[in-house]
């Protein structure tokens, strides 16, 4: 009797034992090899069959499968592999619309602006923490504008500073070169300048004139006329006076040389007591 139910117990726990095997033929019990740089999922019961892999982020599947499966309770698939993003490749598009993007690899990249146009041609809104971007240049504006090529060049007139292109609003100043002088009808003689906006120069280059003198100047308490005159050739004359209270002491009319200068000019000294 006792035979017969430990033989039943063998028979049970023989029967026992080969359908736990054929239930688990298709399940591992261990974990499935891990991505470096990436993640993975078991599918299933606690005993899985199956396994979905996945990068971390900044990182791409570049080679293997995204899945994995068991077979006689060996992982079949080797971890498939994990490589840093090009940030070229982002469809967010780091670079401006008019620049290229140059991937320096590991992550890292640079913008180049095309042809005509000028700044670091960078987006200033794009945030990418898995990328790094490597400043080309010393432009510190983003993105990329339309530059300026190099302004007309006058005979009589030279401008500051030269070089082959232009950021937008970089300044150049304008001088006019000897024997001419910078005139216009408002009589300002202050340095012209112009700045770069759109592709275009802004303003318009001076007033450069062959003035043989440069403009009088009044002496000290007295007037002259006329004052101010878009040249000044040889010949041309001007008339001094005095306020009240002075007299003139010299010529009172004085006229434009050969010397570049109205020469000799008079002065106004302090009327004497008692004179007059």
């Amino acid at each position: 009797m006792l035979k017969i139910v430990f033989f039943g117990l063998f028979v049970v726990s023989t029967s026992a034992q080969s359908f736990l095997d054929i239930l688990t033929r298709n399940q591992c019990f261990g974990l499935p090899p891990r991505p470096i740089n990436g993640r993975y999922k078991l599918i299933g019961s606690s005993y899985a069959r199956t396994a979905s892999y996945e990068c971390n982020d900044c990182f791409k599947m570049t080679r293997g499968l995204p899945y994995n499966t068991c077979s006689n309770r060996r992982w079949v698939n080797p971890a498939p592999i994990c490589e840093r993003e090009d940030p070229c490749q982002n469809r967010r598009r780091p670079c401006d619309y008019n620049a290229e993007c140059i991937s320096l690899g590991l992550g890292k990249y640079t913008c180049q602006c095309k042809s005509g146009y000028s700044g670091d041609g960078k987006r200033s809104y794009f945030r990418d923490s898995c990328s790094t971007y490597v400043r080309s240049g010393t432009s510190r504006k983003s993105g990329c504008k339309r530059a300026c090529k190099r302004p007309f060049q006058w005979s009589n007139a030279d401008y500051t500073p030269r070089q082959d292109s232009y950021e937008e609003f970089e300044r150049i100043h304008w001088t006019c070169t000897s024997p001419y002088k910078q005139r216009s009808t408002s009589g300002s003689t202050a340095p012209v300048s112009q700045f770069c906006y759109f592709g275009h120069w802004s303003g318009t280059s001076p007033t450069c004139l062959l003035s043989l003198c440069d403009d009088p100047v009044a002496p000290g308490n007295g007037t002259i006329r006329p004052s101010k005159r878009l040249t000044w050739n040889k010949g041309n004359a001007v008339t001094y006076g005095c306020n009240d209270g002075f007299e003139l002491v010299g010529n009172a009319t004085v006229t434009c040389e050969a010397a570049n200068s109205f020469a000799n000019p008079p002065t106004c000294a302090p009327v004497a007591e008692g004179s007059g």
